[in-house]
């Protein structure tokens, strides 16, 4: 069956979130809020490259993404990228107060969501206290992620940069890829690179450096395991201007790096 990319549908038809019949929902979190006020709760697929919404799209529905990867991005004046955000299995693409959506979110791999629609996630908020206070902490969560994303494109160097976001993702990472040290990495290194503010060839470069001083062990194209975890922790302590002293006690081999 022939389908349009969901990019080159109207937002009517696009941003929609009942594409499948209505599911029985059971994923973590996404199962306590729906059963927190029997919310109305949809299956949603996407191929590769496809959209969920674009930037400018009304805001109709919220996200609960249960398989693959998502890539939040806003596009700038200048015509470039700017990645913001990846949301990965388990995570929610959750509502603000404006009435669009300020972001473009787009399938990085086949990927599916759950939909619940806005106005169901408002009322139910205004009726239940205890829906509130779950609604809350799920905002806290992505304000604090949000913070976190800042600090990671903040004043590090490259090193720095890319051992932070490995560390983000791994302790975002499934129970048991938490306990392996796996992380996978679904996003091009070109994400990345515009995730963190850098270079695709530096993306690279600095991946083949950690791999070849043995903090980490590239998995094919979509995953890698942590092997020192503690180095990549004094990495991301790094600073542009140099090593921080408690830097140097903590893992002082990384000098001969």
């Amino acid at each position: 069956m022939f389908e349009v990319p969901v990019n080159d549908l109207p937002p009517c038809i696009r941003n929609v979130g009942n594409d499948h019949a209505a599911v029985h929902c059971e994923s973590g979190e996404c199962a306590a809020i729906r059963h927190a006020r029997r919310l109305p709760c949809h299956r949603r697929k996407l191929k590769r490259r496809h959209h969920l919404f674009l930037q400018g799209d009304p805001q109709c529905h919220v996200y609960y993404v249960a398989m693959g990867a998502i890539r939040l991005y806003a596009l700038l004046e200048n015509g470039r990228r700017q990645i913001v955000d990846f949301k990965l299995p388990g995570d929610f693409i959750l509502f603000d107060h404006e009435p669009k959506y300020r972001f473009n979110a787009q399938a990085i791999s086949a990927t599916e969501v759950r939909s619940f629609p806005l106005a169901s996630f408002r009322a139910a908020a205004g009726d239940d206290a205890a829906f509130m206070l779950k609604l809350y902490a799920a905002v806290s969560a992505e304000l604090a992620r949000t913070r976190n994303l800042m600090l990671i494109s903040g004043p590090r160097n490259a090193e720095g940069r890319l051992a932070a976001l490995l560390l983000d993702l791994a302790d975002r990472a499934p129970p048991l890829e938490a306990v392996t040290g796996f992380v996978a990495l679904p996003m091009l290194r070109s994400d990345i690179a515009d995730l963190v503010g850098l270079s695709h060839e530096t993306v690279s470069r600095v991946f083949s450096q950690f791999k070849k001083t043995g903090l980490i062990d590239l998995r094919g194209r979509s995953g890698l395991k942590l092997i020192d975890r503690p180095a990549l922790a004094a990495l991301a302590d790094c600073t542009v201007g140099g090593w921080r002293p408690e830097t140097v006690a903590r893992a002082p081999h990384l000098l001969a790096h």
